[in-house]
């Protein structure tokens, strides 16, 4: 399958009139919620760069509420613009491939356009963007939207290959969560069966639902890397980076720590990716900060108490 990336389409340089209507796009005016609850303006957001949920390259900080402008600017241009090839952002729907030309883009990289923090960083990398202000005034132009996040847009490749490798790199520490979780409950008792969220559940915090065998209750999971974890008097301080909250049932968190080997059946070593997993109960789970406090959990490749 052929993802956008390989189009020579997007090398295109006419971003000024990129619907071929023959008019130049004016400037953005976009200032409502796109929908999130507990929402504040005045929570304050960095843009930079991270590795390994450290900072590496802070360029300045603004707040939700500019973010959240630039956002419903992003979210209704590539309605527009996608739109016309099925696309349309919703929080309910499944994702699914849509051709343009001769290539497909699954609408997963569409939906997460919007609030991407490394796009984000590389735009202000790419515009020698320093503060707030030009951040905003530079992203409510519409030709500079173009630049990134149209087809054929100069740098929407660029823009592309970092969903595809966003979206890659954070499925494998979740999917492997999701497994121990699985596993863990098949051996405390009933197995549990896990499925997909919708995108809304998805924006609103949860990474997964689940079912005992034999029931009909629905829970629900969230799932977040961690950098460190600490125990005082019991009390377990499990490190985040971002802004945290806990909105479902069951909190697992994931840490990379290497590689584990393994032989499989034609008796051959296979590596893979080892992790250390917390996992907590809600009533378990304060959020002071960046840090989860946590009463009660269950652990692998951390202590117990």
């Amino acid at each position: 399958m052929k993802y956008l990336l390989e189009f020579d389409q997007y090398l295109s340089d006419d971003i000024q009139d990129l619907n071929n209507d023959g008019k130049k796009e004016n400037p953005i005016s976009a200032s409502a919620s796109i929908g999130f609850k507990n929402f504040d303006p005045d929570q304050v957001v960095v843009i930079g760069q991270y590795q390994n949920g450290e900072i590496t390259d802070e360029l300045f900080r603004t707040t939700a509420g500019v973010i959240n402008e630039i956002n419903q600017g992003i979210k209704d241009e590539t309605n527009k613009w996608y739109g016309t090839f099925g696309y349309k952002y919703s929080l309910d729907k499944e994702a699914f491939d849509i051709k343009i030309g001769e290539g497909v883009i699954n609408t997963e990289y569409l939906m997460k356009m919007v609030n991407n923090r490394t796009v984000f960083y590389r735009i202000c990398k790419n515009e020698k963007i320093t503060n707030s202000d030009d951040f905003l005034n530079f992203m409510k132009d519409f030709s500079n939207l173009e630049k990134y996040y149209h087809y054929k847009g100069v740098f929407f490749k660029e823009v592309l290959e970092i969903l595809i490798a966003a979206t890659r790199k954070g499925n494998k520490g979740e999917r492997a969560a999701l497994n121990y979780f699985r596993w863990l409950m098949k051996v405390k008792g009933p197995k549990v069966t896990i499925y997909k969220p919708t995108l809304r559940e998805d924006v609103r915090g949860i990474d997964g639902k689940f079912k005992f065998e034999n029931s009909e209750i629905e829970k629900t999971i969230q799932v977040k890397p961690y950098e460190n974890f600490s125990i005082d008097n019991r009390v377990g301080t499990a490190t985040s980076n971002g802004s945290l909250s806990m909105n479902t049932d069951i909190l697992i968190l994931y840490k990379g720590i290497g590689t584990k080997v393994v032989r499989n059946s034609s008796d051959e070593e296979v590596s893979y990716p080892d992790f250390s997993f917390i996992i907590a109960d809600k009533k378990d789970v304060k959020i002071v900060g960046n840090q989860f406090i946590l009463t009660k959990w269950q652990a692998k490749g951390e202590k117990l108490k």
